[in-house]
């Protein structure tokens, strides 16, 4: 009996933030509006080159989808791509730590 009132209830899947939909919320919405200058800036430089409005059309809508998977969080670890990828990137640099000792034989 007194084991389940030591016990710690930690609840999952809490969201800290509004969410437009599931995974998608203002934050996200920054960083898709952020790509979508940059995708625009692309996309003209893209046109002039080819001069194909059907293969600009069909490279920007590729383009947006993408952003909107990769800022999207997942519903379980509460994360999206960009913020794995960033999560790696700060672990590669920060400096590792090994204590070793040297021992006289084997």
């Amino acid at each position: 009996m007194s084991l389940d009132k030591d016990r710690l209830y930690i609840p999952t899947g809490i969201k800290t933030q509004k969410e437009l939909w599931q995974g998608f919320g203002h934050t996200e919405m920054k960083r898709t509006a952020m790509a979508l200058g940059v995708i625009v800036g692309i996309e003209i430089i893209i046109s002039l080159f080819y001069q194909n409005l059907f293969f600009t059309v069909v490279s920007f809508v590729i383009a947006m989808a993408g952003t909107v998977i990769m800022v999207s969080k997942d519903s379980v670890t509460n994360l999206s791509v960009v913020d794995m990828v960033k999560f790696m990137i700060h672990f590669a640099k920060e400096q590792k730590v090994y204590r070793y000792q040297r021992m006289k034989n084997f």
